[in-house]
């Protein structure tokens, strides 16, 4: 069977795929190849003991990455905004997953809940 060209998809077209059981490996895959990205920032201690939850990403894969890549993060804080509680902010960072030459390989943002200095 084809998949559907360009011309086929439509705007608020809705696919449900087959199921799919994720197994014990399928989570420490996905574990491995995050903890790329998310230990670079674990790394800079920019949140270490404010970190309340990491709320969700946008990202965008931009140029191959290979097993041995040397890699780095450059981030840059792209939004804050206080909560409507006291103890807590959201902030949203810009993460550029640099590669060799500063070429950047992988891209998006972050959405994070951030404690807030004496908010409890």
């Amino acid at each position: 069977m084809q998949g559907r060209f360009f011309e086929e998809f439509d705007v608020e077209d809705e696919i449900l795929t087959g199921e799919r059981t994720v197994t014990d490996e399928d989570v420490r895959a996905f574990a491995r190849v995050s903890a790329v990205a998310t230990g670079l920032v674990a790394d800079t201690r920019l949140t270490r003991g404010t970190l309340i939850a990491f709320l969700g990403l946008e990202w965008s894969f931009r140029a191959p990455l290979r097993p041995g890549d040397s890699v780095r993060a450059r981030l840059r804080v792209a939004e804050t905004r206080p909560t409507s509680r006291p103890d807590r902010g959201l902030v949203r960072l810009a993460v550029d997953l640099l590669g060799a030459g500063d070429a950047v390989v992988q891209q998006g943002t972050w959405a994070l809940l951030v404690r807030r200095r004496g908010g409890g």
